[in-house]
């Protein structure tokens, strides 16, 4: 497995441009949107929701919160009862959010300020909490605080990421998110212009995202390094299950999800 790198991302960036920023995290949801990944994520998932009695899940790093929505749809697809999601976001794009929210308006509810994911307000009691694609975004210490606040209210936590830390599994998300780079801008809500003329003209949007995605891979934790975070944070005391799921000949979605081992 290669090395982790911590380098950054032009999405995490607040000095960046809206536009950059939001045309990375929309192609992203609409590539996610476009592949089957969510089809073997999705039984994972329910399973655990059912085990820790979540009805309603707090998302953190929601993004777009296309990746809540596919979840929503594909345990639908599969007869399975989805729960209520709470999407939230260090830097919420409002517009974004809202209209993902609008398609299935009794499973999706927004918190439109900023919530930080490494220290949770009381007042979220949720047992159980998401974050789909982006903990590879945190540093290791921020990782381990997303951990240990968890842990510390003892709730369970749901990681999943769209493939290990191999280019070799990346390859087949590749025309999905080729496709949803020249269609973004047609369905944005904000910024159109911008996002059409650095899209198209000058594709600088296509340079900051391509930085992005070979970053974003150097940047996925692997089962040693989660499971050493986990238990460096005080997380001997649950159950802690990793898995990398094949979605197609070349796919593979990792989760890492855990629970108090009393639940």
């Amino acid at each position: 497995m290669l090395p982790r790198i911590q380098s950054f991302e032009f999405c995490e960036r607040s000095s960046m441009p809206r536009w950059i920023r939001d045309s990375i995290v929309e192609i992203i949801g609409m590539g996610l949107r476009t592949s089957s990944i969510f089809k073997i994520v999705a039984p994972i998932f329910h399973a655990l929701r059912q085990l820790v009695c979540a009805d309603e899940i707090l998302d953190l790093g929601s993004g777009s919160g296309e990746p809540a929505a596919l979840l929503i749809e594909e345990l639908s697809r599969q007869g399975l009862a989805p729960p209520r999601i709470i999407l939230s976001d260090l830097f919420p794009n409002l517009p974004k959010l809202r209209k993902t929210a609008g398609l299935h308006p009794n499973h999706l509810l927004i918190i439109d300020k900023p919530l930080d994911a490494t220290a949770i307000p009381e007042q979220f009691s949720q047992p159980l909490r998401t974050i789909i694609n982006t903990f590879h975004h945190f540093p290791p210490p921020l990782a381990s605080k997303i951990l240990a606040d968890t842990i510390q209210k003892q709730r369970a936590i749901f990681i999943m990421e769209s493939f290990p830390r191999n280019p070799y599994n990346c390859w087949a998300l590749l025309p999905n998110v080729f496709r949803s780079y020249w269609q973004n801008p047609a369905c944005t809500e904000q910024d159109r212009f911008w996002k059409a003329f650095f899209s198209y003209i000058i594709p600088l949007i296509g340079i900051c995202f391509t930085w992005d995605s070979l970053i974003s891979i150097a940047r996925v934790y692997s089962e040693v390094e989660l499971r050493k975070m986990a238990s460096d944070v005080g997380g001997k005391n649950y159950t802690w299950i990793y898995e990398e799921l094949a979605y197609s000949s070349l796919g593979r979605a990792v989760v890492f999800y855990g629970y108090p081992s009393k639940t």
